[in-house]
């Protein structure tokens, strides 16, 4: 990933990203439903983190359901938009490729297609990071693109950009995870509803860290 190009494009479109996705959800049923599940399942006196928050509308849901979370993303007008939207909640920047140099745990972790400009080869070292930062029996929550495409974008919400989206194996998304012994509770594949998103298949991986790795 481009950390650079990244930081800079989601600045750029940061609210015209806002208008457009804000309220997402409202067409989304099997997200609201893992969302719920969720937290219904997190350690309830923890603390979450919405990794990749973008203008905060997940962080929004959990917190409206009660549980105490915090968004984190890589792009500073993001996390503007995040907080002007969303008063009474924190967030922070965060790196998704630097979560070893966050000293608190988490009880609970959401990546609402925030590995989406990963190259493959890129994921251990997230993966590892955010094994790092979550509690032993903390939750993991993961939705991406399935596929093997990779397409280059250079225009988005008619602003100039300069980022790659990738879409991931599933079957090897589940392996990564594995190694690092996180324990699957739910992993499916949906296809893609249409005139709400792009046309893509979607993964969604729910699991648990396990108490030791995987050799």
């Amino acid at each position: 990933m481009e950390v650079s190009h990244v930081q800079n494009a989601y600045s750029k479109i940061a609210s015209k990203y806002a208008d457009e996705f804000y309220k997402e959800l409202d067409n989304k049923p099997l997200d609201r439903y893992l969302l719920k599940a969720f937290c219904s399942m997190i350690r309830k006196n923890g603390i979450a983190c919405d990794m990749g928050c973008g203008p905060g509308h997940i962080t929004r849901y959990i917190h409206n359901r009660g549980i105490n979370i915090i968004g984190m993303d890589i792009s500073k007008g993001m996390i503007q938009q995040a907080k002007k939207l969303n008063p009474g909640i924190d967030f922070e920047e965060a790196n998704m490729l630097e979560l070893n140099c966050i000293e608190r745990k988490f009880s609970g972790i959401i990546s609402h297609y925030s590995i989406v400009h990963f190259e493959a080869s890129e994921l251990k070292m997230v993966f590892n990071g955010i094994n790092s930062i979550l509690e032993e029996d903390g939750l993991l929550l993961i939705a991406f693109h399935v596929g093997d495409e990779a397409l280059f974008v250079k225009e988005l919400l008619e602003e100039e950009v300069n980022m790659d989206y990738i879409f991931h194996n599933f079957d090897r998304v589940l392996i990564q995870l594995r190694e690092f012994n996180f324990k699957v509770i739910e992993a499916f594949c949906r296809e893609p509803y249409e005139g709400y998103e792009y046309m893509s298949r979607r993964g969604y991986i729910l699991c648990k860290k396990g108490t030791e790795m995987n050799k």
